[in-house]
């Protein structure tokens, strides 16, 4: 036997001589990027020569042990893929999705942050951020040449010990390289906007995009210096060179647009008096604006065939992406946007990539392979505007929350592998080095943040904001309206003077830098037992050293060391190192009938994925002094829960308490605090209370458990694959991944719930909300007050993936064909990929109902692709993709209170009364007498359970919450078409003019996509009978409204998009 290793993808012969007998070649043999190739060689008699033409199409690799995807140069080359971003060809692959949270990839439902893509070898994944080189950037814009990369194979579960850092699989690809002969590429491609269809709402939703740039490579001669000789170094089969280059030109036409204002009531009717300042400030907002994104990427890479034991290549990529007013509304598909102009920014990125190797051939089975990367990035994203950000119900003003920031990461990592081969085992040992650090100045709310705790977008809704941020009103009168029902509320004379405005501050610098070394070392041995059956088996370590927090505000460190918290302990001042990562795997390759056309394969293993330094960030700075993030709101409550005095209970008069009057500022011009300013204002706010001045009262602490941990996953799986004719191959397969120490976000700042008195429907109360509400508790950490709080990073979050595969490939000289059908059932706990505060659970101390569908759930995928030789030169390209809905969590932002309580204090008694007979009326009852506020049935609307914020869900019985994402959303359809037909213009040129569609069919793919659409609209279980209702929002989880038009809360994915292209070849 033979066996020939870290050969480059491409297609090779086989020529073979041995004494007395004769010689013997086999020609066409592909080899792809991490394939394993059998050859079966009968030589004949000295005397007889023979030569064998092997068909390059599909084969069934009978000694590999996992079941792995290859996108060849031809799928690379020919499939339709609009935007040119490599990555999106992995979902042509078995598994494989895009997370829907941060765009990135998944497979075998792991998300995104924790899975591992490699090019040339080397690790292409963004340190901080998690995902791809170029964060979510990544997903509006390439980073590296389309037109550089080779091939990639997609190993989705089951890769052996040589790889790690994922949970789920592995996506390695490889670049091209130069050869003997001059060959390069050009094309140009325009996807205008006048070619695209609208979508379901008559919109246009494509923008118009250019993309445009091209390669060359072949030999490299390097001038050789001095008298005498050849005039240069290398050339063919010596050294070689490829460069690329591609940039990307993006247009699309947007306005701000406030639809909500369009009101009876507010623009048309009877005009309610005191919005005028605002309303016309608004208006006046609507603008027409263009949005970016374009993007520039170039690669060059040199190979060197140093001598016949030593070569060596290299590597540099560089990519820069700016995209103007993309902040946000960079994904959206509508050209409308209810964020102002002021209310976006820039969002920017660079990197700058080199990675070398040299491969040593120490003997004729003896082989070293050495690899070093150095990797930069740069992600700046400024603001259009430095002021306060405004949040009315209808729009947004000011500054983005998290504008501006800056985040720079770089990566050094070098890797050594060996590989021997002894009789029919080939061993592989190696270790790496990774060391990864970050720098970000990043923080919510720099120049503060006006809101409101009501969240309606009604007529009457929209009059109160308008007229709490206007300046002058009617103290004195009602100010009714009776075209806009319910519009009652007492215009203030001064600017944000209502119970109901809130305001917060960042009071931190944002500063932070972190780094993590990362180290990892295996050993596999892949053994050909018998000529049909390969078994491997390996053992990798892995390691992670996490930064360590800084704790150095003493005061409120200890303060949550000291408290007693009803969840459990919260030690912030140590975060444990990863260094008892062991992974074993293993795994077989049987060919039963021994022909090489068949094979059943298994593999197990566990696997470790790593912390993306983002995940540590907030947690590691918010307890230093200064803080770096860390957000304080103006408490709405005195430090014993009670009521804040009428002398200081708006966000007008507490600003007034330091000497700043608000209604000397334009809308568009409102102070900017200091923090020291506003830490005045809490001392004022005790001192109103009666207490003495607490500067930690409405700390938001992030913090990381004591015992975090790695994500890690036991995968199993076994398949079948059978060549059923020439070049045809089907299988199947089932992968079982279980996954725990996931993280997510807990709040350990909560008091344990109660069931209010009265309450029928038994919903745990946490209380901590709404000062004065009956059942109002208070936080257990007192310094921080009931508007702070301690989100913990947990490791407590699980996973389990279980599908199964049935696949189909088909490589011919007409052609090729892939074809896939997935079965899974995806379920965990949290399906956050790296969410900064708030989590997905609705009671903190009942995580079960949370054990459920995972948001990447899809339960039937079906993908095909195929490229076609027709003939006059044509070739057509298509790709398609069906999956079944998504689950989707329901919640509920309103509820009937217990009738014992009583109404808010701020409400009176004909708001109280029409709000309580707006809530009877919707169970189809009929509302009794209400005259006063005292002797009405409460509600509490917005946070139901007062926890601050996750999530309320209807219950489904007394005592019983419904499980998070137990609803499903609608499937999705995506069929795109290229053609092209090539043109020879003499031995060496060609030309090829192309078409392509994108969803050529127009699928409307109509989804529900807002909280309108998720919003149950009552509490599941009437708190005053027990009754189990059906849900009473007329919009939920419905696409039409009563007159059968499209509701437009709802989303339409992108419609029929047309591209014109045309390719250069030499």
């Amino acid at each position: 036997g033979f066996t020939a290793v870290n050969l480059p993808s491409g297609e090779y012969a086989i020529d073979v001589e041995a004494q007395g007998f004769g010689k013997f070649t086999q020609t066409g043999y592909k080899v792809e990027v991490g394939s394993a190739i059998t050859a079966d060689i009968n030589l004949s008699v000295q005397g007889v020569t023979g030569t064998v033409l092997v068909s390059a199409g599909a084969n069934v690799e009978t000694t590999q042990v996992q079941t792995t995807t290859n996108i060849n140069d031809t799928s690379i080359s020919q499939l339709p893929i609009n935007g040119r971003r490599f990555q999106d060809f992995v979902l042509a692959t078995p598994t494989a999705q895009i997370d829907p949270s941060r765009g990135q990839i998944s497979l075998v439902g792991q998300r995104g942050i924790n899975g591992n893509v490699q090019i040339d070898g080397a690790d292409y994944n963004n340190p901080f951020f998690g995902g791809l080189r170029g964060g979510e950037r990544s997903n509006q814009a390439f980073t590296i040449p389309q037109s550089a990369v080779k091939e990639f194979q997609v190993v989705a579960s089951g890769y052996n010990a040589e790889f790690g850092r994922s949970t789920g699989g592995v996506v390695n690809a490889v670049t091209k390289s130069g050869t003997n002969d001059f060959h390069g590429e050009g094309f140009y491609v325009d996807r205008s906007t006048g070619l695209a269809a609208k979508n379901a709402f008559g919109q246009i939703a494509s923008p118009t995009q250019q993309q445009f740039g091209g390669s060359v490579g072949g030999p490299f001669p390097i001038p050789r210096f001095g008298e005498g000789g050849r005039s240069h170094y290398g050339g063919k089969d010596k050294s070689f060179f490829f460069v690329a280059y591609e940039q990307q030109k993006l247009l699309q036409s947007r306005a701000v647009l406030f639809n909500t204002l369009r009101a009876t009531g507010i623009t048309s009717g009877t005009i309610a008096t005191g919005i005028d300042e605002l309303l016309n400030f608004s208006l006046g907002s609507e603008t027409a604006y263009a949005q970016t994104n374009d993007a520039k990427v170039f690669l060059m890479r040199f190979d060197f065939n140093i001598n016949q034991k030593n070569q060596f290549n290299i590597r540099y990529n560089h990519s820069v992406n700016a995209a103007l007013n993309a902040v946000t509304a960079g994904t959206s598909l509508t050209p409308t946007t209810n964020s102002a102009l002021s209310n976006n920014g820039t969002e920017g990125d660079d990197s700058n990539t080199v990675v070398g190797q040299l491969t040593t051939f120490l003997s004729s089975t003896v082989i070293n392979e050495l690899r070093g990367q150095y990797s930069k990035e740069n992600r700046p994203r400024t603001a259009n505007e430095l002021s306060p950000e405004i949040r009315a119900n209808y729009g947004i003003f000011g500054t983005v929350n998290f504008l501006p920031t800056t985040e720079s990461d770089y990566r050094v990592q070098f890797a050594d592998n060996l590989t021997l081969i002894r009789g029919m085992h080939t061993f592989k040992v190696g270790g790496e080095y990774n060391f990864v650090k970050a720098s970000q100045v990043f923080a919510f709310r720099q120049f503060g943040s006006f809101s409101f705790n009501f969240s309606g977008t009604d007529a009457a809704s929209l009059i109160q904001i308008l007229r709490i941020i206007s300046v002058g009103g009617n103290t004195t009168t009602a100010n009714a309206n009776a075209t806009a029902t319910g519009a009652t509320v007492l215009d203030p004379v001064h600017r944000f003077d209502d119970t109901r405005a809130r305001y917060g501050r960042n009071v931190g610098n944002g500063l932070q830098t972190l780094s993590s070394p990362q180290f990892a070392g295996y050993a596999q041995d892949s053994w050909r037992v018998r000529p049909n059956l390969t078994i491997n088996f390996g053992l990798r370590y892995e390691a992670q050293i996490m930064p360590q927090p800084d704790t150095s505000n003493t005061a409120a460190t200890t303060a949550v060391l000291g408290a007693t918290l009803p969840i459990g302990q919260v030690d912030p001042r140590v975060y444990p190192s990863q260094k008892n990562q062991w992974a074993p795997r293993g795994g077989f390759a049987w060919d039963p009938w021994k022909n090489g056309k068949s094979v059943i394969r298994g593999y197990g293993g566990i696997y470790y994925a790593a912390f993306p330094l983002l995940t540590l960030a907030t947690p590691a700075n918010n307890l230093r002094t200064p803080p770096g993030d860390l957000t304080l709101n103006l408490p709405f409550s005195c430090p014993n829960n009670s009521a804040l005095p009428t002398s200081i209970n708006t966000v007008y008069k507490m600003f007034n308490s330091i000497g700043i009057n608000l209604d000397n500022s334009a809308v568009n011009a409102l102070p900017i605090l200091t923090v020291a300013q506003v830490q005045q204002i809490n001392a004022n706010i005790a001192t109103a209370c009666g207490g003495t001045f607490n500067a930690l009262a409405g700390f938001q602490v992030a913090a990381a458990a004591q015992n975090l941990k790695n994500p890690r996953s036991v995968q199993l799986g076994f398949g079948f694959e059978r060549e059923v004719g020439r070049g045809l191959i089907v299988g199947a397969n089932y992968d079982y991944v279980k996954t725990t120490r996931l993280n997510f976000n807990l709040d350990f700042d909560l008091p344990t719930p109660i069931i209010r008195t009265g309450d029928q429907s038994q919903r745990p109360f946490f209380g901590v909300n709404t000062a004065g509400v009956v059942g109002a508790q208070t936080r257990p950490i007192s310094l921080f007050g009931n508007s702070g709080y301690l989100q913990v990073r947990q490791p407590g979050a699980r996973s389990l993936y279980r599908a199964l595969t049935f696949r189909g490939q088909l490589r011919r000289k007409f052609g090729q064909f892939d074809a896939f059908y997935t079965l899974s059932k995806n379920l965990d706990s949290d399906s956050t990929e790296r969410n900064a505060s708030f989590a997905q659970y609705e009671n903190a101390f009942n995580l079960g109902p949370d054990y459920n569908y995972a948001d990447l759930d899809r339960r039937h995928v079906v993908a095909f692709s195929s490229v076609l030789n027709l003939p006059f030169g044509f070739e057509m390209a298509t790709t398609s993709r069906f999956l079944s809905g998504a689950p989707i969590d329901v919640t509920v932002s309103s509820i009937i209170a217990p009738s014992s309580l009583t109404l808010p204090s701020f409400l009176t008694a004909s708001q109280a009364n029409a709000y309580y007979s707006f809530l009877v009326t919707l169970q189809g009852k009929t509302a009794g007498a209400c005259t006063t506020a005292s002797n009405c049935p409460g509600f509490t609307s917005g946070d139901l359970n007062q926890d601050n914020g996750n999530r309320d869900r209807p219950f489904l019985a007394v005592g019983v919450p419904s499980k998070r994402n137990s609803y499903r959303n609608r499937s999705l359809r995506f069929f795109d078409i290229r053609l092209e037909r090539k043109f020879k213009l003499g031995e060496r040129l060609e030309i090829s003019p192309s078409f392509e569609a994108f969803n050529v069919f127009n699928f409307k793919n109509l989804t529900y996509a807002s909280t309108t659409a998720f919003n149950y609209g009552n509490p599941g279980v009437n708190e005053n009978t027990g009754e189990v209702l059906a849900p009473s929002n007329p919009a939920f989880l419905q696409l039409r409204d009563a007159t059968g038009a499209l509701r437009n809360t709802n989303n339409s994915a992108t419609p029929r998009q047309l591209q014109l292209g045309l390719r250069l070849k030499f």
